[in-house]
């Protein structure tokens, strides 16, 4: 049976699983590396550039709570992909 994991930060009451939140950070990190590298050796960049690009592009910003809020708020998103959304934004973040 998964224990959840309970994240201390500003998210109170939300369990989440540790194998969830890691899969979902996975997910996040290498797509997005994968996209703008991708993206770069498009435009013709060298590819040292195009890793470099994707590498500083990877974070997730502020942004993305403000859209998991609206979301929640306009019903377009339960609260357990909401506080999921968190999770994965707070560990991706590199502030």
């Amino acid at each position: 049976m998964r224990q959840p994991i309970l994240l201390g930060y500003a998210l109170a009451g939300l369990l989440l699983s540790l194998e969830t939140l890691l899969v979902l950070v996975a997910m996040v990190l290498i797509g997005k590396f994968v996209i703008w590298t991708g993206v770069a050796r498009l435009l013709r960049y060298p590819a040292d550039t195009a890793i470099r690009d994707g590498i500083g592009l990877t974070q997730i910003g502020e942004f993305s709570f403000i859209l998991a809020q609206v979301s929640l708020s306009a019903g377009l998103i339960s609260e357990e992909i909401y506080h999921a959304a968190l999770a994965t934004s707070r560990h991706c973040s590199a502030s």
